[in-house]
Order: C-alpha cells, then structure tokens, then sequence
C-alpha cells in the first residue's frame, strides 16, 4: 500500500503597505515604500501546494482557452456575415451618386 504523500508547502515573506495613510492596506512580495507606498510591516505565511495533476491543470487550461477562441471566432464571424447582409440590403436608388 502506497504512503499518503505529505502536502508540500512553501513559505513567502509579505510585505504590507498604505499608499496613504488611513487607506486600505496593500500587500506585495517585496518592499515598495521606493514607489511611494508606506511600509507597515512583513508577515510570512504558509502556503499549501495543490496537490493536482499538472497535465490535467494544463488540459483543462487550454480548454478553457479553445472555447474561448470559438467564441470570439464565430462572434467575428457572425459580425463579418451581418456586414455582408446589411451591405446587400442596400437600395441603390439612384446610379449617378456613385
């Protein structure tokens, strides 16, 4: 019988910051009291790893992406053919305008 894989985890040190004071806190990854944001103070926290296939997270990423790209694709092209069929509804009614 196989042995349950212990999670991985991972720490990350978290810098937090008000870009003036009294307002909401932001958080980043690294100090950013050079652009003008107030530093308050770091946090370091731990993070669980998902434990998940990552071909399966890819697969299912470029899913995503595919039916995305369907969607804009017909959208276009139902654009292109409703531009065709307005242009043929045009009435030319008289020849010596154009």
């Amino acid at each position: 019988m196989k042995t349950p894989e212990t999670p991985k985890t991972f720490e990350v040190e978290l810098f937090i910051h008000a870009a003036n004071p009294g307002d909401e806190f932001s958080i980043f990854t690294s100090d950013f009291s050079e652009y003008g944001h107030i530093f308050l103070g770091t946090q370091t926290v731990t993070l669980n790893v998902p434990t998940r296939n990552p071909i399966e997270a890819e697969v299912e990423m470029l899913d995503k992406k595919e039916a995305s790209l369907i969607t804009e694709h017909l959208a276009a092209l139902h654009a292109i053919q409703q531009r065709k069929k307005d242009l043929f509804c045009i009435e030319v009614k008289d020849d010596e305008n154009y």
